[in-house]
């Protein structure tokens, strides 16, 4: 990573530059999640894939943000905020500029692995320094504001998209994010300042195994169920193979001193219903997304 020299930021106002600068790399991590859909139909033509191929651009983004989210907080309290938001922001800049010059589906396939994977912490590191920067009475605005970028983002996807794939080039949905994450990149590191470190905590290496484990063989059989058959041993196998990840993964995470996914939250049947619906209206937003596209075009 490239070290500048910090801004001089009178306290008072530093924690409203520190989200504001911070708020880039949140709006181009979510915008990836929308922007991409409606030139799926351009990328199947251009790499001569089906859907069923076609779906893995957007489905491996999705499925490495959501493992990738839950052990950013490990590795914010390890090396710093700063650090990692300044990492992840670079890793997605350098993978969206390869996914903008991917030459096949597989190709394009692994490159949006490697911006999900800066794409995925970003949010938790951003989310974080907002609670650790904001008193409680000063949060409610803070994640108001940070949650602007998370609501406008996803809307705007699609029609930015649309534009860039009728009177310019698809791949421009990728390699605008280069000079947005160029300029993100400068402003944090000359506004951010490193936040307290703190190691010694055992890090929950079960815990990933087996959740990385379980998502991936339940998607894939979600995916591949129609064209392999529910009842094949192909798709059981995925099945059963997700369901004792999955399992283990719930035991570990009960007996471990710092899981990745605290699972007692659940008790609090406030945050367990919240969880639902934001299961529930994301499953149909994200599938609206996908679908909607495909059939119009």
């Amino acid at each position: 990573m490239i070290n500048l020299p910090r801004l001089e930021i009178p306290d008072a106002t530093y924690k409203w530059w520190a989200l504001g600068v911070t708020i880039i790399g949140g709006f181009m991590s979510i915008l990836d999640t929308s922007i991409v859909n409606i030139a799926v139909p351009k990328m199947m033509a251009v790499f001569a894939v089906d859907t069923d191929k076609a779906q893995w651009i957007l489905t491996a983004y999705m499925l490495t943000m959501g493992v990738l989210q839950p052990i950013t907080g490990y590795f914010c309290d390890a090396f710093g905020m700063r650090r990692m938001y300044l990492f992840s922001l670079m890793v997605f800049t350098a993978g969206s500029a390869l996914c903008g010059a991917a030459w096949s589906n597989d190709t394009m396939i692994a490159f949006r692995v490697l911006q999900a994977i800066g794409g995925g912490m970003i949010i938790p590191v951003t989310m974080s320094l907002v609670f650790f920067l904001f008193t409680p009475k000063e949060r409610n605005m803070a994640m108001g504001i940070w949650g602007i970028s998370a609501m406008v983002a996803p809307a705007i996807g699609p029609t930015l998209s649309g534009y860039l794939v009728e009177y310019w080039d698809w791949r421009l949905i990728f390699t605008i994010n280069i000079p947005v994450g160029i300029i993100g990149y400068i402003a944090a590191a000359l506004v951010l300042r490193e936040t307290p470190i703190r190691r010694g905590g055992r890090f929950d290496y079960g815990g990933l195994i087996t959740s990385s484990l379980g998502l991936f063989c339940l998607l894939l059989a979600l995916s591949e169920g129609v064209d392999e058959g529910w009842t094949s041993a192909y798709i059981l196998s995925l099945f059963y193979a997700a369901i004792a990840s999955l399992i283990l993964f719930v035991a570990i995470e009960l007996n471990h001193e710092s899981p990745i996914l605290d699972l007692r939250l659940f008790k609090n049947w406030n945050f367990t219903f919240s969880t639902i619906v934001v299961f529930i209206g994301t499953t149909g937003l994200f599938g609206g997304i996908f679908l909607i596209p495909l059939f119009m075009e």
